[in-house]
């Protein structure tokens, strides 16, 4: 194959050029007046289609300006203005083809111009009729691709006359239906007479080659209509000429390009004759890439129906505009695609179904034409001798025919005499070459079939055993009389091409021809007439099995890795020599592929139980949110702790629905204090004994199937709770819970650590650890959020009433004792090693953290203060309510506003903004106060930005959809269980938006047989993690979804073999961290393998 930028020549017969415009240089216009006379070096202003015409083959890329050529690097345009005429065409057609042009394209219609034939000497020809036999007999002496425009008239161009209906528009591809459509009105009825006559016997004649003119000239013209965008799809324009004579369909609809105005004026126009120029710029690009393609060979490369996939390429997509044109580049393994039958673009060349005319004079393979898959190949014939120069002649008398090849025979004859001429075949199929010698009674020499792949290539060199010629020894490895050797490369050595044994050669059959990654395939070699074979030695990559006494026999294999693994066998006689190998490039897939096209797209997310929060996937990636407000950050749930019952409720944030309500033990536990981890279970902690539980998510299967029977027995409402048998702390843990969303209940005890009594502090840190605390006494108790097991324990210097954790695994507590009364706020270090009381100018009761890492406060009373968590005592800040005075709960938004419960004895929720100046916090603004329920204790936002309130003298919780102005929210009250007492996290909102910002995408996959083995999970990134980011994968399996409920998940790394995980099913976790907003990780894609 050739270079990109390989000079190839256009010529373009219209009008309406000019010589220097900005974006296209003309090499040569020839400027023709109506009655021959020729006036060169003018520009032909005011018409514009003829520089439009010649911008879409060939303007300039890359220079900032107007637009881009289908063929722009290389390309050089010949320019003919012509009149329009009959006879100005065929002017136009033989100048440039003088000009060794081998496309020539025109883009207009038969007008004839002329008033009458008697009145216009025909210069250019014999007489007044013979222009059809004149131009096939010069493109039998001019190598030359006509490509002509299908014309505007919406019609069919098939009735009766032949193409008459487009008879103007056709020529010169439509000689028939030209002669047909001649009128009186053209000349006398003598000269009509005459004319038809003479085309009567021009279309009669075979002279040329022995095939009729008409086929002669259809095989050297390519017919264009035009493609436009029809109810958002690509569909022929509604102006543009159809039926069988069209050849191809190229765009053609608001095609921009230059115009003859002025030397840097461009517009736009629509046609067929726009489409023409799109297709000569193509066959140029082929050229490029293949300057052995004739004209010919190019015709019906681009044309031939049926089969091929539609031709496209990549030039900027002008239905836009200008703005991508001049990002084309050249592409030099694009334009080798061309020269093959493919091209990579944005819009298509659908190809026209009609009869395909005489395309065997050309030795072309119809086959590989209407596959599209060619390789083309030329073979030259010598005979090896010692003592010659360079040991080789060419043999002259030898010949190479190709036969088709199937199940081991050799069928019928496809090229004959393919010596030094390239040819095209049809690329991953095998062949039979057969060799003789002379033609009267041809000897054949040997046959032998071997393997034609997409990549081989062109040149070939035969190498023959011809005793009568002096061409004697033994050339090849098992005594053949030829050995084929293939160029490596342009001016490059040769090397043998690899041969079996034989003219029935094998090849690898895979099942599935893609095998799976860790899934056993099967491989075989075709069936074949070998005889005495000892066996196969089988190479997987680096793997080496050999088979006895088993061709035709399959052997299994399963691959551990992904990509492109080359598989060889090698066919060993009895004698233990290899006769034959057989090689096989297979590409080994993952189980699941994740890319794109899944990450966004909801069905395959319902299909595959994805689960994804706080999680941006609204680009095709897995990334977190970069604004507030893009997605939700926390679960779509809330949890209600019903003090005066012993339960706790899961409500619906979006619908207020209670889901289900659940003991938190055996009895009342007075249950108060809440904490959402980072996987959406609750942790509430009891007041009336030292126990914490945890609840866990039907809806994110994290319930367990204690009793075995297959099903998750769970609450499904406010009516519906379960019973839990036993007494508190009598050490049988949930054993007695009949609820199997319940997993742990924990009794907080420790050697050396005084028991903590009313519970009042729960958190979670970026372990998933649970950290509790009692209001009673000081001591600090940290549990694993998985197993229950207490990890450590110490006795501190404060109690704790409320609490959260910061980004750094600090523990931050509103401390109610041990202070003379007032309440103080208790630091503890994430390790429990130190804690130290700080006094925050207020009576501590309750605690929040904001965004920016200030710790807020209230008191049961009018204030509430703020501090910095790096610099406690230098940064507290007092301020007032309005409007209320009295407080417990207290919360923080995405935005940092802050939201405060007004106790048990008010009625209202007090909303304040933050102020910054010049980005520094100076201060607060009052927003408004919401009318609640009676009895707000405390308040949470959810994940959409709604705030919540826990009323406990009427046991209902309040939602507040927020407005741009207070009087305008909305307000929704919803009844949960008696006396809902909390006010700390009940949204899980802390620890996945502060303590450790994150979002989470889960999803399950099917094996398909129990006990699957899972080995690896493979994730590409966009871009190497930002400073502050992480990723962190897990995975789990079991062989039903009820069982992943009761599995832990397994932290797993980047590419490595994963140990122990056999189940039918697997549940992968992505959780991506980032301790800074608006930078976040990116995954593209996910592989299961």
């Amino acid at each position: 194959m050739g270079s990109y930028d390989n000079p190839v020549s256009v010529g373009v017969v219209d009008n309406g050029f000019r010589l220097n415009h900005e974006d296209l240089s003309m090499t040569a216009v020839r400027m023709s007046g109506v009655g021959g006379r020729y006036e060169p070096n003018k520009n032909d202003d005011h018409h514009n289609h003829g520089m439009h015409v010649a911008g879409i083959i060939g303007a300039t890329v890359n220079n900032g300006k107007g637009t881009s050529g289908v063929s722009p690097n290389g390309t050089v345009v010949y320019a003919y203005r012509t009149d329009l005429s009959t006879m100005g065409s065929l002017a136009g057609i033989a100048w440039a083809a003088s000009k060794d042009v081998k496309i020539i394209n025109i883009s207009f219609g038969n007008v004839n111009k002329q008033k009458t034939f008697d009145n216009r000497e025909l210069s250019v020809a014999d007489s007044r009729a013979s222009f059809g036999l004149f131009l096939a007999r010069l493109l039998t002496k001019k190598d030359v691709l006509i490509v002509h425009a299908a014309g505007n008239d919406s019609n069919g161009c098939d009735e009766e006359p032949k193409y008459h209906a487009c008879v103007d528009k056709n020529f010169p591809a439509d000689l028939e239906g030209y002669a047909a459509s001649l009128k009186s009105n053209w000349g006398s009825t003598e000269s009509i007479e005459k004319l038809k006559s003479d085309f009567s016997a021009v279309l009669s004649t075979t002279d040329l080659q022995g095939i009729p003119v008409l086929d002669w000239v259809r095989n050297h013209t390519l017919v264009v209509g035009s493609l436009g965008i029809v109810d958002k799809k690509i569909a022929m324009s509604s102006f543009s000429n159809g039926g069988s004579v069209i050849d191809v369909f190229a765009p053609g609809t608001g095609i921009y390009s230059l115009s003859d105005v002025s030397d840097k004026d461009y517009t736009s126009m629509s046609g067929t004759s726009q489409a023409a120029p799109y297709v000569a710029g193509v066959a140029a690009l082929a050229l490029k890439a293949n300057p052995k393609l004739s004209a010919m060979q190019l015709k019906w490369l681009m044309a031939w129906p049926n089969g091929r996939a539609p031709m496209t390429h990549w030039i900027c997509d002008y239905s836009t505009g200008r703005p991508s044109c001049d990002a084309v580049k050249a592409n030099e393994s694009d334009a080798n695609k061309v020269a093959a039958g493919y091209v990579a673009a944005t819009r298509p060349m659908i190809h026209a179904d009609r009869t395909v005319y005489d395309a065997t004079t050309w030795n072309a393979v119809p086959v590989a034409v209407a596959s599209g898959n060619f390789s083309v190949i030329a073979v030259d014939t010598y005979c090896s001798l010692s003592h010659h120069e360079n040991g080789r002649y060419e043999v002259g008398d030898v010949f190479v025919d190709v036969h088709e090849f199937e199940n081991g025979q050799r069928g019928g004859r496809i090229a004959t005499d393919i010596e030094s001429t390239p040819i095209f075949l049809a690329a991953d199929k095998r062949y039979a070459f057969v060799i003789r010698q002379g033609k009267e009674a041809p000897l054949v020499l040997d046959s032998r079939s071997f393997y034609v792949g997409k990549n081989i290539s062109a040149s070939y060199a035969l190498y023959l055993q011809d005793p009568l010629n002096g061409c004697i020894g033994n050339f090849t490895q098992d005594g053949r009389a030829y050995q084929l050797w293939r160029e490596k490369g342009e001016g490059q050595n040769y090397e043998v091409v690899p041969q079996s044994a034989g003219e029935s050669s094998p090849s690898i059959v895979a099942a599935p021809t893609a095998p799976t990654v860790n899934v056993e395939a099967s491989f075989s070699l075709a069936s074949t007439t070998f005889d005495g074979i000892k066996s196969i030695v089988w190479k997987f990559g680096e793997t080496v099995v050999e088979m006895l006494n088993n061709f035709g026999n399959a052997i299994k294999h399963t691959f551990r890795s992904v990509g492109d693994v080359k598989v060889s066998a090698e066919i060993v006689n009895t004698e233990s020599n290899t006769v034959a190998t057989v090689v096989s490039m297979v590409k080994v897939k993952a189980i699941i592929e994740i890319d794109e096209d899944f990450f966004n797209d909801p069905a395959l997310e319902r299909l595959y139980d994805v689960q994804k929060i706080g999680m941006d996937t609204s680009g095709g990636t897995l990334r977190l949110p970069l604004t507030v407000g893009d997605v939700d950050t926390t679960f779509p749930f809330i949890w209600i702790a019903n003090s005066g019952e012993g339960t706790i409720s899961k409500l619906d944030v979006a619908t207020g629905v209670e889901l289900g309500r659940y003991r938190t033990g055996p009895g009342n536990g007075n249950p108060s204090r809440t904490t959402v981890d980072q996987d959406g279970n609750v942790w509430v902690g009891n007041r009336n004994n030292n126990t914490i539980t945890k609840v866990g998510l039907k809806e994110f299967n994290q319930c367990v199937d204690r009793n075995g029977n297959g099903a998750i027995e769970t609450s499904t409402g406010g009516k519906d709770i379960k019973a839990w048998t036993g007494n508190f702390g009598d050490g049988q843990g949930i054993v007695n819970a009949s609820d199997e969303c319940v997993l742990q209940h924990v009794a907080l005890k420790a050697d050396g650590v005084s028991t903590p009594q009313d519970i009042r502090t729960i958190a979670i840190d970026k372990d998933n650890n649970v950290f509790a605390g009692g209001n009673n006494v000081g001591s600090i108790f940290k549990v694993n959020g998985t197993t229950g097991k207490i990890i450590k324990a110490a006795n501190t210097k404060g109690s704790f009433y409320g609490g959260l954790i910061d980004k750094d695994g600090n523990l931050w507590a509103a401390s109610r004792h041990f202070h003379g009364g007032l309440g103080r706020v208790l630091k503890v270090s994430h390790d429990l090693s130190a804690s130290e009381v700080i006094d925050v100018g207020i009576s501590v009761y309750g605690i929040a953290i904001d965004k920016y890492g200030k710790i807020w406060t209230t008191e049961v009373g009018t204030r509430f203060s703020t501090f910095e968590a790096a610099n406690p005592v230098g940064t507290v800040k007092v301020y007032y309510q309005v409007g209320n005075d009295q407080a417990q709960g207290i919360a923080t938004d995405d935005n940092g506003d802050i939201f405060i419960a007004g106790s048990l004895y008010r009625s209202v929720v007090g909303h304040y903004k933050q102020v910054f100046t010049d980005g520094a916090f100076t201060g607060i603004a009052f927003v408004g106060n919401y009318r609640v329920g009676n009895g707000p204790t405390g308040v949470a936002v959810d994940g959409r930005g709604n705030v919540w309130a826990t009323n406990y003298n009427d046991s209902t919780v309040s939602k507040i959809t927020l407005a741009s102005l207070p009087a305008n929210a909305k307000i929704e009250t919803f009844a949960v269980g008696f006396h809902p007492y909390n006010y700390s996290d009940m949204t899980g909102r802390t620890v996945r938006n502060i303590t450790n910002r994150q979002g989470t995408w889960e999803a399950t996959f099917d094996g398909a047989i129990p006990n699957f083995e899972w080995r690896r999970v493979v994730w590409t990134l966009k871009q190497s993690l930002p400073e502050g980011t992480a990723v962190e994968a897990y995975a789990k399996v079991a062989n039903s979804k009820i069982e992943l409920g009761g599995a832990q998940y397994v932290e797993v790394q980047k590419d490595q073999v994963m140990a122990g995980m056999t189940g039918r099913f697997i549940k992968v976790k992505f959780r991506l961290t980032s301790d800074r907003p608006g930078v976040t990780p990116e995954i593209t894609g996910i592989d299961l393998q």
